[in-house]
């Protein structure tokens, strides 16, 4: 009885994702877009051609998200994460020192390489093995900081950049992504509870519940990935991936309107907070209205956004509305689309489909960045933009939906 009582050890793997997701895609993903207007200036280059680098990083993450999964179950975490991270953070640092846009390319590549076993599918795999009850809380929560590190650090990086130059600002960044994240990949997380003797949280307190809320039943791996429900959601989360491009162009659409730096940090900023709230309530409300209902709802809410990003004609107060909404995209792509995963195909081999599933994620994704950069050098103006991402909105819904109804057969027809 004494031993129940005891903090369990999945806790505190939990509070090393949340690290993970700060000064990981939070620091060093979620805050390149402050570093846009300012280096493309310098560089006297265009933001469509600058950002193709962040286009480069996705594609590389997106090859190596297969490759990264196997890695995962097969090497010492400890060592991968901390060595996969310490190449980001000295990837993103080199940026400091660039004077040719190729530079950032080849760093982008790397960047992507590496990232693969830190930014998309390390946590929720972590997270999966660690916990059998309250999985959707603890999801959330680690997810959570990722806008949380982002948020907190956009005003931070462009501070830095407005005080010290663009240059220092990509060291401090890098500095501060390495704070964050080697402490506890070196001391603390450990891949599943099975290395040090230990069962996932809830796994003997309510077994019960386990077996109701979690598909041990699901649909194999080689069944699922050539199936058409996994090609719907591979188009449908693509979609999404290009949705979250739009984070790294907010402060960039700031400058278009004339928006003080700090202020157009703030688009940023208000976003990925908004993103914190929804990454916290996401879990229970999928609890208690399923994941299809939570899904359209945020879409919906997106699609809103981008039509007061639209409609501000450089009113700054509806801009920074319209880019706090934006937020929910966050939410959606971190916590509903793993969610969604294991609705339509079950926890039996989740990790491997989803790290197939994260790959159309950032392969189709990654040419967002660059072509949003590349539509407002043409255009101009971000309204093309922001019209294209209602109708991604609208897309991802369709074949969400479509994905489902078709998976609920396919388990039908496999568990018979």
């Amino acid at each position: 009885m004494k031993e129940n009582k005891k903090i369990h050890m999945a806790w505190f793997v939990l509070i090393a994702c949340c690290a993970l997701q700060a000064g990981g895609a939070g620091t060093l993903v979620n805050s390149a877009g402050v570093f846009l207007s300012p280096v493309a200036e310098s560089l006297g280059v265009g933001i469509g051609e600058l950002s193709l680098y962040l286009t480069i990083t996705s594609l590389c993450l997106a090859f190596s998200l297969p490759i990264a999964g196997k890695m995962l179950t097969k090497y010492n975490i400890r060592i991968l994460l901390s060595v996969g991270m310490t190449i980001c953070a000295l990837s993103v640092a080199a940026m400091s020192q660039f004077t040719a846009v190729w530079q950032w390319y080849i760093a982008g590549a790397i960047l992507g390489i590496a990232g693969s076993v830190i930014f998309i599918i390390t946590s929720p795999a972590i997270i999966s093995n660690w916990f059998h009850k309250k999985v959707g809380l603890a999801m959330g929560i680690a997810m959570a900081f990722n806008g949380i590190g982002g948020a907190i650090m956009n005003p931070i990086i462009s501070s830095a950049i407005t005080n010290l130059g663009w240059r220092n600002g990509y060291l401090v960044m890098a500095a501060i992504s390495l704070v964050i994240v080697l402490p506890f990949m070196l001391f603390v997380v450990r891949f599943k509870p099975e290395d040090v003797g230990l069962k996932p949280y809830g796994y003997e307190e309510n077994k019960q519940d386990v077996k109701k809320n979690v598909d041990t039943d699901g649909i194999p791996a080689k069944i699922a990935t050539k199936s058409m429900p996994f090609y719907l959601l591979f188009i449908a989360f693509g979609l999404m991936g290009y949705l979250n491009g739009y984070s790294q162009q907010l402060p960039a659409f700031g400058a278009s309107i004339n928006m003080p730096a700090t202020l157009s940090a703030m688009l940023v900023s208000l976003s990925l907070l908004v993103s914190v709230g929804g990454k916290l309530t996401v879990g229970a409300l999928n609890d208690k209205y399923g994941i299809k209902a939570v899904s359209v709802t945020g879409m919906l809410i997106v699609a809103i956004a981008f039509g007061l990003l639209i409609f501000s004609n450089g009113n700054y107060t509806i801009a920074l509305i319209g880019s706090a909404l934006y937020g929910v995209t966050q939410t959606i792509n971190a916590v509903a689309v793993p969610l969604i995963t294991r609705k339509a195909f079950g926890s039996k081999d989740y990790s491997s489909i989803f790290a197939n599933l994260a790959m159309g994620q950032n392969l189709i994704g990654a040419f967002g960045i660059s072509i949003i950069g590349v539509i407002y050098d043409k255009t101009g103006s971000y309204n093309a933009n922001f019209g294209i991402g209602i109708g991604l909105c609208v897309g991802f819904i369709v074949l969400t939906l479509a994905a489902l109804s078709s998976a609920k057969k396919l388990k039908a027809e496999t568990n018979h």
